[in-house]
């Protein structure tokens, strides 16, 4: 009985998560629709109603259902995810910042101050992406192109690297509680580190940064391996180390062609390989159940083995004959794959596994240019080869490389990229219905999961297809958003969680990436959206408030109240004080008209906009005075047309370039130095409603600032 009531809770709590994503999702779908039928004031007002409406229904639930403290707590996250939209209507309002570092910096302040208050998982992630996102653009704005040299950007992903290092280190100690972050943080570390050490980004200081990173790996694996001796950040620090050091030794090949390099690395391939069988034999743990680590080594070992053989083997051919040889590549596959089949008992672990990943990767590489007998022929031993082995990596792997081989080969067909799609999701389906009949629950659930994966790949990539049949994309999409759900709920019910999560995945990446099609309107999949979410939140409170439980000790929304309000406060504040500057510039700043260049993206949660190049954008004659982030003030003139131009005088650091007595039409403008005699001014952005982008990229000349007496400019409209 107390499972059952577990399962039940367990569902409701997450028909509340699910419904409160869809309402979020849908308040960004219909902001950043920018729909024409709102003013400046009815959008500011909306959205501070809404951040109101999900803090009050954040300490009304707490005291509501005191039994089910997560409803609150989602309630409270909602509304800080309303706070990072009406950052970004306000930006969206006054046409500045499209994507900018400072959208997510101010997002980033009430999310870090309720991680600290509430302890809150939730609020721990969402800070940690927003200071992610917050860095990212910053170095690289998307927005504007903004120059930063080698060294900058190098430190500034060294800083990243180092928060999350100490992010790591603060959980480790338990002066932190999060274990996703711990896991993430450390792996961003890496991936940091890696993009680091890419031979031909940053080559001025390639030795340094390699040779520190090597320390950094040799140093940590022996920490793992030797003092605290965690099996997972061995794994994780291994896995490094191979991507590393494969990574090099592929791109010293390709600077130092030649059949004695390619020769030199088959052979390196080889001694890894028989290094480790002797290893393994020397250590004498060749047991039924083999230890992890053993596993472990058996699987990086035969990847970067296979990687460097397989494109050794190839650049060698190639060099040799001038071309290459698909057929005989493909021809090696399948004599591999029948080897591993008639020997493979007889054969060491870490031999299989290499051959295995050297005929996918021969097969994968050059399906394009064989004969269709032969593309058979390898198709149809890879199901001996799925049976033959009782490793789960080997069969991840080679369900992996029958997807791409049929893609390779039926790319070289006439076939429609929505045709291809579905011959590969009813491939994955038919999979799936196999999964039922096999009699080893083992590989029962490896063949169904993986079926699973794929199955829901292809079918989210068909929620983007269709785009000439408008009829059949509503219900191919209505149709993927029913199933996913339905899933989510069965393995929930199950307690099937790899499932969930894979299901999960795909949910969310739907509605994620719906933002970016193109074929439904924003505003009308926010309504849709919206509808939803309400369903499934009413839902939720019916069968929630159905039985009578026991009241809990008070939450942190009740614990924490006045913390929580300061924070509350400090939001509205913000909004309000923006809003009243803004306004304030436009009702009293000086209006002046200026020539522009637009384009056209999207922003990540601001909706459509274009991008203004200006007339004044690139002067030249300053081309050699300013570095790029240098400040300024640039004096403006109106020429005979009323257009304003550059006058040839700037203000910087209080001091005029030359003598200088100001004119009545003179304006002062801030602009940024961007190298190389561009400027920014912070106008380059002009939000515009959905589908409406192309008009004004065709017709707009000028464009009509406001720019207050400090200096600070809005765009206020185009012509």
């Amino acid at each position: 009985m107390n499972r059952l009531k577990m399962g039940e809770n367990r569902v409701i709590d997450f028909t509340y998560i699910l419904g409160l994503s869809l309402v979020i999702a849908a308040i960004v779908y219909f902001f950043a629709a920018n729909w024409g039928g709102l003013e400046r004031a009815e959008k500011v007002g909306l959205i501070t109603l809404l951040l109101v409406v999900f803090y009050g229904l954040a300490f009304l639930f707490a005291q509501m259902l005191r039994f089910r403290p997560l409803v609150g707590q989602l309630a409270l996250f909602a509304g800080v995810m309303a706070f990072g939209v009406s950052v970004a209507l306000l930006y969206q309002t006054y046409n500045s910042h499209a994507d900018s570092y400072l959208l997510f910096l101010v997002w980033l302040i009430p999310s870090l101050l309720f991680s600290v208050i509430t302890r809150l998982q939730p609020f721990y992630l969402l800070s940690y992406v927003l200071v992610h996102l917050t860095f990212a653009f910053y170095v690289f704005p998307t927005a504007i192109s903004f120059y930063r040299t080698e060294g900058e950007i190098i430190l500034y992903l060294l800083f990243l690297g180092l928060i999350n290092a100490g992010l790591f280190l603060l959980i480790k100690k338990k002066l932190l509680r999060s274990p996703i972050l711990l896991y993430l943080s450390f792996i961003m570390f890496h991936v940091i580190w890696l993009g680091l050490t890419m031979r031909w980004v940053f080559e001025s200081y390639s030795f340094i940064l390699n040779l520190t990173y090597f320390v950094i790996l040799i140093g940590s694996l022996y920490w793992f391996v030797k003092v605290e001796k965690v099996r997972v950040y061995i794994i994780l620090t291994t896995l490094a180390i191979a991507v590393y050091s494969s990574r090099w030794v592929l791109s010293w090949m390709l600077v130092y062609a030649s059949e004695g390099i390619f020769l030199l690395v088959i052979l390196l391939a080889v001694a890894l390989v028989a290094k480790t069988v002797y290893f393994i034999k020397w250590s004498k743990q060749e047991q039924a159940e083999k230890p992890w680590w053993q596993k472990l080594l058996v699987t990086v070992v035969s990847i970067v083995s296979s990687l460097l053989a397989t494109a050794a083997f190839v650049g060698l051919t190639s060099f040799y004959y001038g071309i290459f040889l698909s057929s005989l590549y493909v021809g090696m596959a399948v004599a591999i794959m029948l080897v591993v089949i008639l020997l493979g008992n007889r054969i060491e672990e870490t031999v299989t596994h290499t051959l295995i990943y050297v005929g996918l990767l021969l097969a994968i590489a050059f399906a394009w240019d064989i004969s269709s007998i032969l593309a058979i022929l390898f198709l149809s031993l890879l199901p001996f080869i799925w049976k033959k082995t009782e490793s789960t990596i080997i069969r991840v792997f080679v369900h992996l490389g029958v997807n791409l081989f049929i893609i390779v080969i039926m790319m070289t067909h006439p076939l429609s990229a929505e045709q291809l799609t579905y011959l590969l999701l009813f491939f994955n389906l038919a999979l799936m219905l196999v999964s039922f009949v096999i009699s080893k629950e083992k590989e029962k659930r490896i063949l169904h999961r993986n079926a699973l994966f794929y199955s829901l790949l292809f079918g989210f990539i068909l929620t983007f297809l269709h785009d000439a049949h408008p009829v059949l994309y509503y219900v191919y999409n209505a149709g993927f958003f029913i199933i996913t759900t339905y899933l989510a709920f069965r393995y929930l019910k199950r307690n099937e969680t790899l499932r969930l999560r894979m299901v999960l995945l795909f949910w969310f990446a739907f509605l994620f990436y719906k933002y970016y099609d193109l074929i439904w309107q924003l505003l009308h999949k926010s309504i849709a959206l919206f509808i939803l979410g309400a369903v499934f939140l009413i839902v939720a409170l019916i069968f929630d408030r159905r039985e009578k439980r026991e009241r809990l000790e008070e939450n942190v929304l009740t614990r924490k109240r006045l913390p929580i309000l300061l924070v509350i406060v400090l939001q509205l504040g913000f909004i309000g004080f923006q809003y009243v500057q803004n306004e304030n510039v436009l009702a009293n700043g000086e209006l002046i008209k200026l020539e522009l260049e637009p384009v056209d993206p999207r922003s990540l949660i601001q909706g459509d906009y274009v991008v203004l190049n200006y007339h004044i954008s690139q002067i030249d004659e300053l081309a050699d005075r300013f570095q790029a982030g240098e400040k300024l003030k640039l004096v403006l003139a109106p020429n005979e047309m009323g257009v304003y131009e550059y006058t040839g005088v700037y203000q910087y650091k209080g001091e005029y370039s030359r003598p200088y007595v100001p004119a009545e039409d003179d304006v002062l403008i801030h602009a940024k130095a961007n190298g190389w005699g561009s400027f920014i001014y912070g106008i380059e952005s002009y939000f515009i409603e959905e589908g409406t982008g192309a008009e004004i990229e065709e017709n707009a000349t000028y464009a009509y600032v406001r720019v207050a007496t400090n200096g600070n400019a809005l765009l206020v409209e185009l012509e």
